[in-house]
């Protein structure tokens, strides 16, 4: 992959900015972690969307003291102000494009602090640990080093397991975006939800069902359902309104009907899809979706940010390289985007299936240290799942070492390195909507609206 920094890791971040107006330079690390737990008001992020409205930056002076277990709170944390979050009208028909950039300091993120009603949330979650069961078909999964493997994955370039100690990985890093993204999404629908609205929502890769089941605890009026060839999913102890379903997205069309759902959500499975496959998927995605319903995809570019040679070497070249050589693409593109905005810079006919088909497309990100150098709980679990990660990930080839995997851990805290993790959300667009208008708008201003630096 080549270098994964840039000439101002150290000096400038975020590393989109617009033509027009670049944000203001700050070092995110400096004020990110300022007490024992993470602390919500000091969240830096940034936010890449489709507005004239002026780039602009938020202070708050704000702290959190909270001594609850981690995982309790972010459990039942409240859902954000609806004022936290952007609105964009199903009727109106703004041009579809890639949203401008702004750094700002949240404080309007939500607070960390359990409450008595959110404990039944707090005990749903917990019922989780029902799925502790082996896996539904044994002669469909491999045994590699004591951990369990899906068959299906042989073919690939790499494999993650598919067992309990991969589903508590998972649910770890659910707890840690959710912190990070101050919820369990960005995409503007709190207020169809808040209403009462009965939505129908899918969860694509769903994995130990975390999101789906405290999406179904905290909306009881809507519908959740969550897809994952993997049965990591809770299969009885779980709210009515949550259902989930095996299925390989990669073998034959999602399982539902056309316009079924208004909001659809993918986290952590761009890895697993090339070029074409990613393509395809967007397609089934907007044939299930309802007009002016929304898409949301979470994911990471796996570049370890202001890397030491070890990681760069091993992980944004040799690692990433591994994992998907045809979809590996030697540009600094590939290190800095949301990974969808990587696609959207390939081929020309998988642009346009996303390009074409959405509107309204949004981007935030944040980034979470990894190495242990900031001392902060928060960083020290995602450390730990990132090591569990790299330790796990079976490539075709060969594993990493343990030696090579603290190694790279040691070096990230003396380089004082991070990932990026990035939130993309956009509307399929309402029957009102020039949809033709819309698809040029998206490309002209996706082509002319960014700069590198």
């Amino acid at each position: 992959m080549g270098n994964a920094q840039s000439s101002g890791d150290n000096e400038v971040y975020p590393t989109i900015v617009p033509k027009k107006k670049p944000p203001t330079p700050y070092n995110f690390f400096d004020i990110q972690h300022t007490a024992d737990l993470p602390s919500p008001t000091r969240l830096r992020k940034e936010s890449t969307h489709t507005s004239s409205a002026r780039s602009h930056t938020s202070n708050s002076n704000k702290s959190v003291k909270d001594t609850s277990n981690y995982f309790e709170m972010a459990a039942v944390a409240h859902e954000p102000s609806l004022l936290s979050k952007t609105s964009s009208p199903r009727g109106t028909t703004p041009a579809s494009s890639i949203k401008k950039s702004y750094t700002q300091s949240s404080s309007q993120m939500y607070q960390l602090t359990p409450t008595s009603s959110r404990s039944s949330s707090t005990k749903t979650i917990n019922t989780q640990t029902e799925k502790k069961k082996p896996p539904s078909n044994v002669s469909d999964h491999l045994m590699i080093d004591g951990r369990t493997y899906s068959k299906n994955h042989a073919s690939k370039n790499f494999m993650l397991p598919c067992d309990d100690d991969e589903a508590d990985r998972l649910m770890t890093m659910h707890y840690i975006l959710k912190t990070m993204f101050q919820w369990n999404f960005i995409s503007p629908i709190h207020e169809s939800f808040s209403s009462g609205e009965k939505l129908k929502v899918l969860d694509i890769g769903c994995g130990p069902g975390t999101w789906i089941m405290e999406m179904a605890t905290e909306y009881p009026n809507s519908d959740f359902y969550g897809l994952d060839e993997c049965s990591l999913f809770p299969a009885s102890i779980k709210p009515a309104n949550a259902h989930f379903q095996i299925h390989d997205i990669l073998k034959g069309p999602l399982p539902f009907e056309d316009e079924m759902f208004d909001f659809v959500y993918m986290r952590s499975m761009m890895i697993y899809l090339l070029p074409e496959e990613l393509a395809t998927l967007l397609s089934e995605i907007h044939r299930v979706m309802k007009p002016g319903a929304y898409l949301e995809v979470v994911d990471t570019n796996y570049t370890i940010r202001r890397a030491g040679p070890l990681s760069n070497s091993i992980i944004n070249t040799e690692l990433k390289q591994k994992m998907n050589p045809v979809g590996h693409v030697n540009t600094v593109e590939s290190n800095t985007h949301h990974p969808i905005f990587t696609f959207l810079m390939m081929t020309q006919d998988h642009t346009l299936s996303f390009l074409g088909h959405f509107v309204d497309i949004t981007q935030e990100h944040v980034a979470i240290p990894v190495g242990n150098w900031t001392g902060q709980q928060l960083d020290t679990l995602h450390t730990q799942n990132v090591k569990s990660f790299l330790s796990t990930i079976h490539l075709k080839e060969r594993r990493l070492t343990t030696q090579e995997i603290n190694e790279i851990i040691d070096e990230c805290g003396r380089y004082n390195s991070y990932l990026d993790y990035f939130a993309c959300y956009a509307r399929k667009p309402s029957r009102q909507d020039n949809l033709e208008q819309n698809t040029i708008d998206s490309i002209n201003e996706f082509v002319q609206g960014f700069v590198d630096i």
